[in-house]
Order: C-alpha cells, then sequence, then structure tokens
C-alpha cells in the first residue's frame, strides 16, 4: 500500500473485517441487530475453480453473541463487469455450502448510479431473484469526530477513499490524523500513502500541511519513507548516469533491474561499482554472489 485502488479498499477491508458488516449495516439496518462478537477474514476461495480471477475480494465471517453466523462476500467493483454480474451467484452458493449459514452479498461501488444498478440484484429465473448490496459514497459516512464510536482509522480511511473525488474538509482531514495516531506508526504511514495517492490534490494538500507542522510517531515513519524514496530515487539516476558517461553498456533486464531496485544497500554498492566498473558484470559482480544475477 498504495498501489492499485482496488487492491488498497481490499486490504483495508482485510485489516478490520468488522468494516464490512458496517457496509452491510448500511444498506440493511434492521436485518442484523445482535452484537457481533468476532469478525474475520475467510481466506479460501468461494468459487471451485480457485483461480486468482475467480475469488471474492473479501470473505468476511461474523460471530454473534446467541451463537449465530453470518458470512458477507465484499466485492469492490470500479465499473460494471459483466462477466462478474454472471460469477456473484456461484460466489454466493460455494459460500453457502462451505459455512453452512446466511450469506449476505455486498459490492462496493465508486459512485451511487453504479452500486444502483448492481443493487438490481442477479435475476436467475422469475421465481428466483439474487440481491446484492450494492454501496456508493451516498452509503458511507466521512468521519468528523475521532470519539465517535463507530469511527476506525480503516473506516475513517476507507470513508476518505470512497469519496476520493470530494475536496475533503479540515475537520474530515484531522479525524483522520487523530485516528491514525491510534494505532501503530508503520501501518499508519501505509494509510497515508495510500490517501495522499488517491485523494484531490486540496485533501492530500491538508493532510500533508498537518503531518509536516504537528508531531506523532506516523509522521516521522511517513518523513522517513519520504527521505528513503529520495535516496532510492538519486541513486539509480546516478548509476545510469555514470555507466552512460563511461559508455558501460547494460541489458534491458539490466536497466530494469537498476529501475525497479529498492534496496539501498544494493543501489549503494552498484554506485560505487559504476565509477570503477569495465562492464555491467563488474557492475553487479558484489550483489551477484549474494542474490544471483539481476
Amino acid at each position: 500500500m498504495p498501489g492499485d485502488f482496488h487492491e488498497t479498499l481490499v486490504g483495508v477491508v482485510h485489516d478490520c473485517p468488522s468494516l464490512g458488516f458496517d457496509l452491510l449495516r448500511a444498506s440493511v439496518a434492521d436485518r442484523y441487530k445482535g452484537t457481533c462478537v468476532k469478525a474475520e477474514a475467510v481466506t479460501e476461495s468461494v468459487n471451485h475453480r480457485n483461480t486468482a480471477e475467480r475469488r471474492a475480494d473479501n470473505v468476511l465471517k461474523y460471530t454473534f453473541e446467541n451463537g449465530a453466523e453470518l458470512v458477507t462476500i465484499l466485492e469492490i467493483q470500479n465499473r460494471w463487469d459483466e462477466d462478474k454480474y454472471y460469477r456473484l451467484p456461484a460466489y454466493v452458493a460455494n459460500a453457502f455450502e462451505n459455512h453452512k449459514c446466511a450469506i449476505e452479498l455486498v459490492v462496493v461501488c465508486p459512485n451511487d448510479a453504479l452500486a444502483m444498478r448492481y443493487r438490481g440484484g442477479v435475476s436467475i429465473n422469475p421465481e428466483f431473484y439474487m440481491p446484492i448490496h450494492g454501496i456508493g459514497p451516498a452509503d458511507i459516512p466521512l468521519f468528523t469526530d475521532p470519539e465517535d464510536p463507530c469511527a476506525r482509522p480503516e473506516t475513517a480511511v476507507f470513508a476518505a477513499l470512497a469519496h476520493r473525488k470530494r475536496d475533503l474538509d479540515q475537520v474530515h482531514i484531522s479525524t483522520i490524523d487523530s485516528l491514525l495516531r491510534k494505532i501503530e506508526p508503520v501501518r499508519s504511514r501505509d494509510y497515508a500513502q495510500a490517501l495522499l495517492s488517491f485523494l484531490t490534490q486540496p485533501s492530500c494538500d491538508l493532510l500533508e500541511a498537518i503531518m509536516k507542522t504537528m508531531t506523532a510517531p506516523y509522521h516521522s515513519e511517513w518523513s522517513d519513507s519520504l527521505r528513503q524514496e529520495g535516496q532510492v530515487s538519486e541513486a539509480r539516476g546516478s548509476i545510469l548516469q555514470i555507466l552512460e558517461l563511461r559508455r558501460v553498456s547494460l541489458t534491458e533486464a539490466q536497466q530494469r533491474a537498476i529501475e525497479a531496485c529498492d534496496d539501498i544497500s544494493a543501489l549503494r554498492q552498484w554506485l560505487k561499482n559504476a565509477l570503477t566498473a569495465a562492464s555491467a558484470d563488474e557492475l553487479f559482480a558484489e550483489h551477484t554472489n549474494e542474490t544471483g544475477t539481476p
């Protein structure tokens, strides 16, 4: 994190399985009134083919105080997918077979129109209809109070990402910052980087201003990561520039290896070697002995 937007949202839900129950209740507030005492992410596939493209994004299992169980399949859909539409009933059927309990299907969408389309469910035949809980930004509230009982770092980050095309207010960003201070700095830093990758520029400016002017452990982690990224980028560029000036040729694979490397120790060694290496083999010599040819 960050990376692909879809995978970022999937990862946030995996970090906080109870988030899926919050989203379900946004659609059917009166259906599940009992207290959920356990929430967990279930890792097995819900499709017998068990291929990556046919796995649900999140399979979440909830246990209630009376012992009843519920499995929620939560999909992140950035667009209408006709193939996925016809696969969804198999997800539900296989989860029902595997867990032998109630199954709900939640589809989170980037806009309310798409959520409404998925909310139409799947009509298998005139007498068999499978409902889908389509969730759009209008169903996901932004948090304005870090003391709100429903406010958790993951739910606040997920909500902000769900509203990523909107310029968030200072109160929204401040609330996120307050919540991120409550968890381990590395995870908070990763969430902050995700927000900075996907929110609008005005929203990012607000978050960056807080992290630059206030003090929290995750702010330091974020600053350190920026410095590390700067050092890595500079080292990569220096290696390639020196080799070009010294007319040392690289294969495409070797150049890609340098451009993709984020190990600052390896880059520093390659930079030192680049000053004297007569060939690419000499450039990678020490690193090759330890890890194999790039």
